[in-house]
């Protein structure tokens, strides 16, 4: 690699180009202390002087993404295209100085200068692939227990990741590990000794439910299914789901990445434990429902989402789950033909007119 060539695009040129604001932040991202009275000027020298020296540490928390997204711009020398790298990596490399816009050829690019570069070229490769595997491994264990369970005591989760590892996991470490990601995702955080998820509306109110459900285990997910998790599905695509979509599709004229969002939406608002009318009412600002049984119909495609769907309430359990012996709603596709009066109750029993809820 060619490092001369950057002489050019030293970091404290690139960090001069900052304002006081940018600088601050990426003091306070990579936690360096004794810089909060420095002026500009001191403070680029030592932002310049001590940036460097964190690559090793940083690099202990990366997972595939971002290892993947540092390779990226090693293998271009450390001069590459913005489009070429995900915005998330743009936006996290540039928060802790790592890297640096700049128009060059006038190509939008991204350079990390020879300073920094120099620091990751002295990590040892084969290490490092193993640690970023085995971060990855419990990346995707904190995606699952979002998803699947909104929200989790510290403790709880600490012994959830230990068995599906099998290794003992290090508390502190854990925390500045979630933290880091946080920043870096937006998908969860850490907050009063909660692990919880961004989707999360009211932690208090979902506590207080957990906390009703004292006695009832936290669903057991296999390490297969934790391993894979996808970060990019914010909802669990089950049968019944897929079910659900494929209705939509076929009876109302929808963009499929509208249905997509509608059914992210809707999830969300079911795993905050909405009412069943607030949830069938985002899909009636865009789907025009003919008659009483079409809307009838629609609520028991979606409440047997809701039947198979691990809620956060039952702690990652699905409610059919907990009573299989009682019958699955069966959706039916029939309609009368009736057609539903503005004025008339909204047939999905939320005791509004229908011209006020799911014909909006």
């Amino acid at each position: 690699m060619n490092l001369d060539a950057m002489d050019e695009y030293t970091l404290e040129s690139m960090l001069s180009s900052l304002n006081m604001e940018q600088l601050k932040t990426i003091r306070r991202n990579l936690a360096l202390k004794n810089m909060s009275s420095l002026r500009k000027k001191e403070l680029v020298v030592a932002l310049a002087e001590n940036i460097p020296l964190t690559v090793e540490g940083r690099s202990q928390l990366m997972d595939v993404d971002q290892y993947s997204a540092i390779l990226q711009i090693m293998t271009k020398s450390g001069l590459i295209e913005i489009s070429q790298l995900a915005l998330e990596d743009v936006f996290y490399l540039s928060s802790l100085g790592y890297v640096h816009p700049i128009t060059k050829d006038g190509k939008q690019m991204l350079v990390m200068p020879k300073e920094v570069t120099e620091q990751f070229y002295k990590l040892d490769p084969a290490k490092l692939k193993e640690k970023v595997n085995a971060n990855q491994k419990v990346t995707n264990l904190l995606f699952a227990m979002a998803r699947s369970y909104g929200m989790v005591e510290m403790d709880t989760l600490k012994a959830m990741i230990e068995r599906c590892t099998g290794e003992e996991i290090d508390v502190a470490w854990l925390t500045l590990y979630i933290e880091h990601l946080s920043e870096y995702y937006n998908a969860f955080k850490l907050e009063d000794g909660f692990f919880i998820s961004d989707q999360v509306q009211d932690k208090d109110k979902l506590w207080s439910q957990l906390e009703q459900r004292a006695e009832l285990p936290y669903y057991a997910m296999t390490q297969d299914d934790m391993f894979k998790m996808n970060r990019h599905e914010m909802i669990e695509h089950t049968a019944q789901v897929q079910e659900l979509q494929s209705y939509i599709r076929s009876h109302y004229e929808l963009e499929p990445g509208l249905v997509e969002e509608l059914m992210q939406d809707a999830l969300v608002r079911i795993q905050n434990d909405e009412p069943l009318s607030e949830v069938v009412g985002i899909f009636g600002q865009y789907m025009e429902f003919p008659s009483s049984d079409d809307v009838q119909t629609f609520a028991a495609y979606l409440i047997n989402v809701m039947n198979h769907t691990r809620l956060w309430v039952l702690k990652g359990h699905a409610p059919i789950e907990l009573s299989p012996a009682k019958p699955a709603n069966k959706p039916h596709v029939k309609s009368s033909g009736k057609k539903i009066g503005r004025n008339e109750p909204c047939p999905c029993g939320s005791g509004k007119k229908y011209k006020k809820c799911c014909g909006k």
